[in-house]
C-alpha cells in the first residue's frame, strides 16, 4: 500500500492503513529508522535519521551525481539506469527501506488559487472535482489533486473560501513510486513536495502572518515558491539555473572547462565582490551579470506573487536561497542592495541552514552541515527523512 502526501495532505489514489506497526512492540524503547531520498536534478542525496521517543539522530548521508542526465524537466528519461543507481546505493551502503519519504520533481507540480463559496471542510476536495475545464490543466483522469485552504474572504457581506490547489500529473507521481517499489520499498511511502520539507528544518522562525519566498536554484532551472505559515500558496519554475551560469563563464573566459569550474568553486567561497585577485573578480563579475538578468525575471516573479496575494501592502519577509546551483557567499549582500526590493519591505535574505537543535548528528557527518554547498547538498534529504520521523505512520 502506499501513502501519497503532498503538502501534508492525502492524495486519495489507494486505500492506506495507519496500523503499520507490531502491537507488540514497545514504542518507547524501540528505535526506528527514517530514510530520506531525494531524487535531484544532479544526482541522489540519501539522509537516515534514527528515532527513539522524541529523540533524532541523524546517522548516515549519502551522495552520489549522475554520470549521464537522467532527468529532465520533471521527467524521467532514463528510469532503468536511475533505478540501478538507486538500488546500488542503498545496497551498498545499508540503508533502511522500511520508513521512506520521497520527493517530487517541483517543476512537476502546479499551484493554483481559486476561490469557492464557504461550505464544510470536508465538502471541499468532491466541490473541486467540478470546477471548470479553464481552471484546471489536465483530465481529472489525468492527475493527483490535493488543497489547502489558506484564508477565507468577504466580498458584499458573501464569504468565500480561499484554496490553493496543487496539481502533478498520474504518471509523473507513478514513475517515482514505480522506481522505489523496484529498489525494494515494498511498505507505506510519502511523497513530498521539497519546498515544505524544506521549511521543516530550516533555521528560521515563521509566522502565520509572514510572507516567505523560496528560491531554489538546481543544475538546469529554478524554483520560486511562495510560503505564508505553513502553506505553500504560489509556485513558478525560471529558465535560469547554476549549469547554465557556469558555461556562461566558461564561454566568457574562453578557458578549460575544468579550470573554470574550480575557479568558480574557489569564488563561491568569497564574501565579497571584489579585491579577491584578477582572475577572481572577473569571473565574480561574469556571475553578477547572470544573476542582474536572473534579477529581472526574479521580480517579475514577485509582482506576479504580489498580484495574488490580494493584500493591501504586500510586504516579503525572507527569501530563503536553497539551491546549491547557485551558492555564493556575496549573493545574499548584492542582493540586499537592490533598490527595488525596498519595494518589498527589504526582505531579509540568505541561504538555507539547518536548524541543528532538532536532532543529534553522528560526529562524522557534522562537516557537511556546516553553511556552504554540503549543507546545501543534502537539505532536503534531511529534511524528507525528519518529515518520516515526525509523521505518524
Amino acid at each position: 500500500m502506499v501513502l501519497l502526501l503532498l503538502c501534508s495532505l492525502i492524495l486519495s489514489t489507494v486505500p492506506y492503513s495507519k496500523v503499520l506497526l507490531n502491537l507488540e512492540e514497545d514504542c518507547s524503547t524501540v528505535k526506528r529508522t527514517f530514510t530520506g531520498i531525494d531524487i535531484g536534478q544532479s544526482g541522489i542525496r540519501i539522509a537516515e535519521i534514527a528515532r527513539r521517543k522524541d529523540k533524532f539522530i541523524l546517522n548516515e548521508l549519502i551522495s552520489t551525481d549522475y554520470e549521464e542526465e537522467y532527468i529532465r524537466e520533471g521527467q524521467i528519461i532514463e528510469p532503468e539506469k536511475l533505478t540501478k543507481l538507486l538500488r546500488n546505493l542503498l545496497d551498498s551502503n545499508n540503508i533502511s527501506r522500511k520508513y521512506v519519504v520521497s520527493n517530487i520533481f517541483p517543476e512537476c507540480v502546479l499551484v493554483k488559487r481559486v476561490q469557492i463559496p464557504q461550505m464544510p471542510y470536508e465538502e471541499i476536495r468532491n466541490a473541486l472535482k467540478y470546477l471548470s475545464a479553464n481552471e484546471l490543466p489536465f483530465d481529472a483522469e489525468e492527475m493527483n489533486m490535493d488543497y489547502a485552504v489558506v484564508g477565507e474572504m468577504e466580498e458584499d457581506g458573501v464569504l468565500s473560501l480561499d484554496v490553493a490547489i496543487f496539481i502533478t500529473k498520474k504518471d509523473v507521481l507513478l514513475s517515482v513510486i514505480s522506481m522505489l517499489k523496484d529498489v525494494g520499498i515494498k511498505g507505506p511511502m510519502i511523497i513530498d513536495i521539497e519546498y515544505l520539507a524544506l521549511l521543516y528544518t530550516a533555521d528560521i522562525k515563521l509566522s502565520g502572518r509572514e510572507n516567505n519566498i523560496l528560491v531554489r536554484i538546481g543544475k538546469y532551472s529554478t524554483d520560486v515558491c511562495l510560503i505564508k505559515g505553513n502553506n505553500m500558496m504560489l509556485a513558478r519554475n525560471m529558465p535560469y539555473s547554476g549549469e547554465e551560469m557556469t558555461h556562461r563563464v566558461i564561454e566568457k573566459l574562453g578557458r578549460d572547462e575544468k579550470d573554470c569550474r574550480e575557479l568558480i568553486t574557489k569564488c563561491s567561497t568569497f564574501r565579497d565582490i571584489s579585491g579577491n585577485g584578477e582572475q577572481e573578480d572577473e569571473v565574480i563579475e561574469i556571475i553578477l551579470d547572470y544573476l542582474r538578468e536572473f534579477t529581472t525575471e526574479f521580480f517579475k516573479v514577485l509582482s506576479y506573487f504580489e498580484m495574488q496575494l490580494n493584500e493591501r501592502e504586500v510586504v516579503f519577509n525572507n527569501i530563503i536561497m536553497a539551491g546549491r546551483g547557485g551558492y555564493f557567499k556575496f549573493i545574499p549582500s548584492f542582493l540586499t542592495n537592490l533598490d527595488l526590493f525596498e519595494d518589498y519591505g527589504s526582505p531579509k535574505i540568505r541561504y538555507w541552514q539547518l536548524r541543528r537543535r532538532l536532532f543529534s548528528v553522528d560526529p562524522k557527518l557534522r562537516m557537511f552541515l556546516k553553511e556552504g554547498i554540503d549543507s546545501l547538498r543534502f537539505s532536503t534529504a534531511i529534511s524528507l527523512a525528519y518529515r518520516g520521523a515526525t509523521e505518524e505512520w
